[in-house]
């Protein structure tokens, strides 16, 4: 519900990053392993709500991962 609403708030030519910690990283930093979310699952939800993905960067020092998006 909540990447739907920000889809509708979104002004055509807008972007938005999202940021998420990796499950595959090794658990020293951020959330439990069992909590995070994966690349595919999240890029997946966003598509599914009408976003365009326009990249996408990795940070494994930090355990974490981020899409950059626009309303499609």
């Amino acid at each position: 519900a909540v990447l739907g609403r920000l889809h509708r708030w979104l002004l055509p030519g807008a972007r938005m990053v999202v940021a998420e910690f990796d499950p595959e990283g090794a658990g020293e930093v951020g959330p439990p392993r069992a909590e995070r979310i994966a690349e595919a699952d999240l890029a997946g939800w966003l598509t599914g709500e009408g976003f365009k993905i326009l990249g996408r960067r990795h940070y494994p020092e930090q355990e974490q991962y981020a899409i950059l998006v626009e309303p499609a």
